[in-house]
């Protein structure tokens, strides 16, 4: 009996963490469709030199800016995501602070500079200075 009871309970659990992901890309799917909107209807009716270009640069940035929020919605409203944000973070976090304690200790050694000599597929040399460091993220 124990042994249904947990299959229930685990089947159950799996339901709800479902359900938390389909609310997820139902809300990016709902925002994507209300930022998209200003700048489909600019495109569709061929609005784009008939209109102020401040209402062209507002669709423009808004439907741009949906991919900017897509992170965020799925950070809010799914724990691994989150969890995997901050994750990176801290990696982030230990690498700084590694490569700062690292600089600080041989800072009576300057940084070398070089010209590494880059030639474009015109033909023109041209040269770009390199920083070399001895940490890399």
């Amino acid at each position: 009996m124990s042994r249904i009871f947990r299959a229930k309970r685990a089947s159950n659990k799996m339901f709800r963490a479902n359900v938390r992901v389909a609310r997820a890309l139902f809300r990016v799917f709902l925002i994507f469709l209300i930022m998209w909107t200003p700048m489909t209807v600019v495109l569709l009716l061929r609005l784009g030199t008939r209109i102020h270009v401040a209402w062209y640069l507002l669709a423009l940035l808004l439907a741009h800016g949906n991919s900017c929020l897509n992170c965020v919605i799925y950070a809010l409203a799914l724990d691994h995501f989150r969890e995997g944000y901050w994750r990176v973070l801290q990696f982030l976090r230990s690498k700084l602070l590694t490569s700062t304690s690292l600089n600080t200790m041989s800072s009576q050694q300057p940084l070398e500079l070089l010209e590494t000599p880059l030639t474009p597929s015109r033909g023109d040399a041209i040269n770009f200075p390199i920083l070399l460091q001895s940490v890399d993220l």
